[in-house]
C-alpha cells in the first residue's frame, strides 16, 4: 500500500511540474537561489559530508549498543540513495528549461522522457538528468535514517529534508515531482534497510535461543 501511495503521489505531482517551474522562473526565485548563499545552505542536507556528520552524531547518541550500529545505519542509507543516478539514466528526463547533455535552454517538457539516454555511456557522462533529485534523495535518506533512530524528532528531520527539496524545484534544477520521487527513494530505502537489519537480528537471536530451548526439552 505504501508503494502504491508513493506512485500515486509522484504521478499527481507531475501535474504541478510545469506551473511551479514557470512560476519560479518568472518570479525570479530560481535566479536568486542560484546566486544566493541561501540556496547553498539549503542544499547542505543533500551533501555526503553532512551524512558523515550525522553518522558521527548518531554513533555518539544512539541509545542501543553497539553504538556504531547507529552511525553505520545512517551511512548505508545515504549510500543507498545513490541509486538515484541509475534511475535518472533509466528515466532520461531533462532538467526544467534544459536539454540533455547541452547547456542550451529549452522549453518546458515535463512529460518528455528519453530512457537509457546515450546508451551505457549516458550512465556515466550525461548532464542535466533530473529524475529523481540526488540532493533531495540523500536529504530524505538522512532524515529517514535519523527518524528511525531518534523517532521523537522525526518531524524536524523531515522538515529539514523538505527545505532541501523545495530549494531544488524552486531553483528549477528539478521538477517538483523529481523531489517527490526522491523522498520516496530516500525514506523507502531507509525503512527497507531497517526492516532487513531487524529481520537479520531476529534470525540471529532465534539461532542463539533454539539450542537452549532444545536442551531444555531434552
Amino acid at each position: 500500500m505504501c508503494v502504491i501511495a508513493w506512485i500515486a503521489a509522484i504521478a499527481a505531482s507531475m501535474l504541478l511540474d510545469s506551473p511551479i517551474a514557470s512560476a519560479a522562473k518568472s518570479a525570479g526565485v530560481a535566479g536568486w537561489l542560484r546566486s544566493s548563499p541561501v540556496g547553498t545552505i539549503l542544499k547542505i542536507p543533500g551533501e555526503y559530508w553532512f551524512t558523515a556528520a550525522l553518522a558521527l552524531f548518531a554513533m555518539y547518541f544512539y541509545a542501543r549498543r553497539p553504538k556504531w550500529h547507529g552511525g553505520a545505519f545512517v551511512l548505508i542509507c545515504g549510500l543507498l540513495s545513490g541509486v538515484n543516478g541509475l534511475i535518472k539514466w533509466i528515466a532520461g528526463r531533462a532538467r526544467p528549461f534544459k536539454m540533455l547533455a547541452s547547456k542550451q535552454e529549452a522549453d518546458l517538457a515535463p512529460f518528455h522522457f528519453q530512457p537509457f539516454y546515450h546508451g551505457i555511456n549516458g550512465l556515466f557522462g550525461t548532464s542535466n538528468l533530473c529524475f529523481p533529485s540526488g540532493h533531495a534523495a540523500l536529504a530524505f535518506a538522512n532524515a529517514g535514517a535519523m527518524a528511525i533512530l531518534f523517532p521523537r524528532y522525526r518531524w524536524a528531520f523531515y522538515a529539514v529534508a523538505s527545505l532541501t527539496a523545495a530549494e531544488r524545484f524552486l531553483e528549477t534544477a528539478h521538477y517538483f515531482s523529481d523531489t517527490v520521487a526522491a523522498a520516496a527513494l530516500g525514506i523507502g530505502g531507509a525503512h527497507l534497510l531497517a526492516w532487513l537489519f531487524n529481520a537479520r537480528s531476529d534470525a540471529t537471536e532465534s539461532r542463539e535461543i533454539e539450542p537452549i530451548l532444545t536442551q531444555g526439552r531434552t
